[in-house]
């Protein structure tokens, strides 16, 4: 499965605006929450970001992390980031609990570790990205290995857990691979946000299927939905929306449910559907007596 991901920049709105956001939503149902990331709180504004969005425990930065791992030139391996994940986990209390966590390990470029550590050698000759490809795919190698561990770990637990597991966007490369040569500008746009996904359940959760391919906005309602919890309006018409274009990029691009590329500025009926979700989003950002709380709620 792959999700496709729109980078967009936040922007800091009030207090009245942002306790409508998800995790606030999620704090309303008695969950509790944290944010974790190795790297520097600065980066990104995560340091304001986190705290903004509701998250009750934001851990930042190397000195918020005891398990360093390297492999090579490569530090903070997901093992070490799962370790911390798991103890954070533990100290939340005995409710639900949401933990979100962004891990480093496999941030580019790929050509930090000398040839002679590379599990995972490419059988073609891509040239000058012949390295690259076997270092992205080694790391990628880990990542399985301790995505394995991490849900091992939690398979024990008598606790109802999911996981999802998304990919942060495309390497670089990607698009100057051989295969990917001739490529329409829709497909180019296409691949470049292109990563993959898993959502994981200790119980046996009834994970609905959907379309091999989703958009960014669709994957929360989606882990929502698996869980079991009830879906503001909102979010079922994300859902609803992904039905009919399971892809929607920022720039107005869709792939539709049979595969075929298009532009909701050439598409009458995409317009329509797209304009009830714009429509939504920006009433969650109102702050005015036209505010619909009904949509944003769990019932």
């Amino acid at each position: 499965m792959y999700l496709l991901k729109a980078m967009a920049p936040f922007t800091f709105l009030d207090q009245d605006v942002l306790e409508r956001n998800t995790i606030q939503v999620l704090l309303d149902n008695g969950y509790s929450s944290a944010a974790m990331h190795c790297e520097r709180a600065e980066n990104y504004s995560r340091d304001r970001a986190y705290p903004a969005l509701g998250f009750q425990n934001v851990l930042l930065g190397s000195e918020s992390f005891s398990n360093r791992e390297s492999y090579g030139n490569r530090s903070w391996l997901d093992s070490g980031n799962y370790a911390d994940m798991e103890l954070v986990y533990q100290q939340m209390g005995e409710g639900p609990r949401f933990v979100y966590l962004l891990t480093f390990q496999n941030h580019g470029g790929y050509e930090q570790n000398d040839a002679s550590l590379d599990t995972v050698l490419v059988q073609n000759d891509f040239g000058n990205l012949t390295d690259d490809l076997d270092e992205y795919l080694s790391s990628l190698e880990l990542s399985a290995k301790a995505f394995r561990e991490l849900t091992e770990y939690y398979a024990e637990s008598d606790r109802k857990v999911i996981i999802c597991m998304v990919g942060d966007h495309s390497p670089s490369f990607i698009t100057s691979l051989p295969q990917r040569r001739g490529m329409s500008f829709e497909e180019v746009e296409i691949v470049k946000r292109l990563v993959p996904y898993v959502i994981w359940s200790n119980y046996g959760a009834e994970i609905p299927s959907y379309s091999k391919y989703a958009s960014m906005v669709d994957l929360l309602p989606m882990v929502m939905e698996a869980a079991g919890l009830p879906l503001p309006p909102f979010y079922r018409y994300i859902l609803d929306l992904h039905a009919y274009y399971p892809v929607r990029t920022a720039n107005g691009l869709y792939m539709d449910v049979e595969g075929n590329y298009g532009s909701i500025f050439d598409d009458p009926q995409a317009q329509e559907r797209m304009a009830v979700y714009y429509n939504m989003e920006y009433n969650s950002m109102t702050n005015d007596g036209g505010y619909r709380s009904e949509l944003f709620e769990m019932k």
